[in-house]
């Protein structure tokens, strides 16, 4: 377990990307394909900028008519624009309505005072532009006009920030479904090696927590993304536009190049807030790991009666957690205040500058709205780049994790091994688990014949299972080589090998499915007849259809709603329905009582027919009919023979096999 810890503490370390590269990688790899999407939602964020400007056009219209501030023609020219729109061209011709552009007269000197005019006169100047005619009311078709205007623009706003959310929303989701899916693929292609370095409840918070903060990150910021820089944009184009006709070019430029100074603590925090979403991951991983191992092993916590000392130890690593949690939310909420004094301080310098040039309150009202317009999305910015960086950090452990690669390589030439037609051989095989790690065999060489069975036993890690490892290819030797007719397993395909080598273990593994599931699981499209016939044969359909369900019948976690004689049973008709012609029996029914034993013994009878048996058995009464019988002792062969040459030889095998038979006659006395 420590050295799991250790693994996963070193995956969760390494040096992460910049946050551009981590994007860029994500687009490449994962969002790119939707970009049909993504187009349609970025243009229509552009398109809500755009009605944000034609909004600020409107308002410069209207106070420019009534301060009379504008210079001559201008609100004229904005208002063609408007008005050669083709949907407005088409409500004015239904509302019978002309735009009249006044013919351009010599401009007069002004005097301060006529920008008072009478709010209801200049209003009527504006109705008569457009044919609406009200002798200083409001007629009914301006009424009808207006509120066609509002009812229009207001459509339009919310069609395109439909358009944008829903598309954009929908591509984060997508991405972090196939980044999921990506992870449980990557996973599942490991080698047990590598299973055996992590722990699987941090693996799947990888899947889970990681993702999850992707997603929570897509939605609250990808559709503001692409939309608040282009609402930034346009406004502080626009505060460039009116600072020019004011003649406060030069101020105003100088406050825009201040404006990074509110920027400048979002970009310093979110440093830090990427950092400790990194160490927020990472024990949330080691709190769903906590969980994952407690839970599975909550039959040893309560035959010890240890629930106070598991609660302790998760409830200390839980709030570890939370610290790191509450930095992250400190972080978080420090920031809106920190960017909202600098952006306090920019506008009393921006008043400042006004005050020292005399600009008219009207046109000060009009800047300061777009300059408000402007700070929203440096806001909205702000916010989505405190989750762009929690993002950050949970793709940087997702693509460290997509990296990894500990899985045995695949022949790019595979040798073709479609059927078992001569031997397995293990030649001169050198195995250990993890490099400077003790040596499991050494120098080890086997001849299994096709049609034999081959019986390995010996104590408890002589290297047994490692044997009937390598013939499955969990593992790759280090040294020599285990061969079936003449090829290297490590030259053959994996698909190849499957179909030839089927295993039955002593803890044979059950999926949460029902019966039928779990019987056909080598072969999805096996028909009922043929998973009947293998159920018939493994000894299992007594109790299969002893219970009403039948096949339907639910195994529960692990097969823990069956006894372990019936989970065996299941796993032998499971190997007897994808019928390898190589079998690898790994202590069957070690774990079973001898009535069971019995039971299952000959379903595992009729799996061995026609097939050629690799066994591991600790009992050696189950063995005595095999055609060899190999003594294993710390890796290396020290015997091998049949049962009747070995006992006369009277060396390790007929020590241990007297010492079974001692001990099952002594238990024998004691019931009796």
């Amino acid at each position: 377990m420590g050295k799991k810890h250790s693994k996963s503490k070193e995956m969760a370390s390494e040096m992460t990307q910049g946050s551009f590269a981590v994007y860029w990688r994500l687009l490449r790899e994962f969002a790119g394909k939707y970009w049909l999407r993504l187009l349609i939602g970025i243009l229509a964020g552009l398109l809500m900028g755009g009605a944000l400007r034609a909004h600020l056009s409107f308002l410069d219209m209207g106070v420019s008519t009534l301060g009379n501030e504008g210079k001559g023609g201008k609100p004229d020219a904005v208002v063609q624009r408007i008005v050669e729109f083709p949907p407005i061209q088409w409500v004015m011709e239904k509302l019978n309505l002309k735009y009249q552009e006044e013919p351009s007269a010599p401009k007069a000197p002004q005097e301060h005072s006529e920008g008072k005019k009478d709010k209801a006169g200049q209003w009527e100047k504006m109705a008569k532009k457009f044919g609406l005619e009200s002798e200083g009311t409001l007629s009914f078709r301006m009424v009808c006009f207006i509120i066609v205007m509002l009812v229009f623009f207001c459509i339009a706003k919310s069609f395109f920030e439909l358009v944008n959310k829903y598309c954009l929303q929908w591509v984060g989701s997508r991405v972090v479904a196939d980044i999921r899916e990506r992870l449980f693929e990557n996973f599942g292609r490991q080698s047990l090696h590598f299973y055996s370095q992590h722990d699987v409840g941090q693996l799947i918070s990888r899947c889970t927590n990681d993702a999850a903060t992707v997603q929570h990150s897509f939605a609250n910021c990808i559709s503001e993304l692409f939309l608040a820089p282009v609402q930034l944009i346009v406004s502080v184009w626009y505060c460039i536009e009116k600072a020019h006709d004011a003649k406060m070019g030069t101020p105003i430029f100088l406050v825009i190049l201040l404006v990074p100074v509110v920027i400048i603590p979002a970009y310093v925090l979110s440093k830090y807030l990427r950092h400790y979403q990194h160490k927020v991951l990472g024990r949330i991983s080691e709190l769903t790991g906590r969980m994952q191992e407690s839970m599975s092993g909550i039959t040893v916590v309560k035959a010890f009666h240890q629930e106070q000392r598991e609660l302790e130890r998760f409830s200390k690593q839980n709030n570890h957690y939370f610290k790191a949690v509450v930095k992250t939310i400190f972080l978080d909420v420090f920031m809106q205040p920190t960017m909202q004094l600098s952006a306090i301080s920019l506008g009393a310098v921006f008043l400042l500058i006004c005050y020292h040039q005399n600009v008219p309150l009207l046109t000060i009202g009009v800047i300061g709205y777009a300059a408000t317009q402007a700070y929203k999305p440096i806001k909205e910015i702000a916010k989505f780049n405190v989750n762009l960086q929690k993002c950050a950090a949970a793709l940087d452990r997702i693509f460290l994790a997509l990296d990894t690669n500990d899985t045995l390589p695949e022949p790019t030439n595979p040798a073709p091994l479609k059927e078992f037609q001569d031997k397995i051989v293990f030649k001169n095989v050198c195995f250990s688990y993890n490099k400077g790690a003790p040596i499991v065999l050494q120098d080890f060489n086997l001849t299994i014949p096709k049609g034999s069975h081959v019986a390995l036993v010996g104590a408890t890690g002589s290297g047994k299972s490692t044997i009937a490892s390598l013939l499955g290819r969990f593992y790759d030797p280090v040294e020599g080589s285990v061969s079936i007719d003449g090829h290297d397993l490590r030259e053959v395909s994996n698909d190849d090998l499957r179909k030839l080598v089927g295993i039955v273990s002593q803890e044979n593994f059950l999926f949460n499915s029902d019966i039928a599931f779990n019987l056909c699981y080598g072969r999805p499209n096996a028909t009922q007849e043929e998973m009947e016939d293998a159920a018939r044969r493994a000894n299992a359909m007594e109790f299969i259809e002893a219970n009403p369900e039948g096949f339907a019948r639910a195994v529960g976690e692990r097969g823990n709603q069956l006894s372990g004689g019936q989970k065996q049973r299941v796993a032998i008709a499971r190997a007897l329905l994808v019928n390898p012609p190589i079998l690898i029996l790994d202590e069957a029914t070690s774990a079973l009582d001898t009535v069971t034993e019995q039971q299952v013994q000959l379903a595992i009878n009729e799996l061995m027919k026609d097939r050629t048996v690799l066994s591991i058995a600790h009992r050696l009464s189950t063995i005595l009919t095999a055609d060899q019988i190999v003594v294993i002792d710390n890796g290396r062969i020290v015997e091998q023979g049949t049962h009747e040459e070995l006992y006369a030889k009277n060396g390790v095998y007929a020590d241990l096999y007297n010492r079974q038979i001692a001990k099952s006659t002594d238990s024998n006395e004691q019931k009796e």
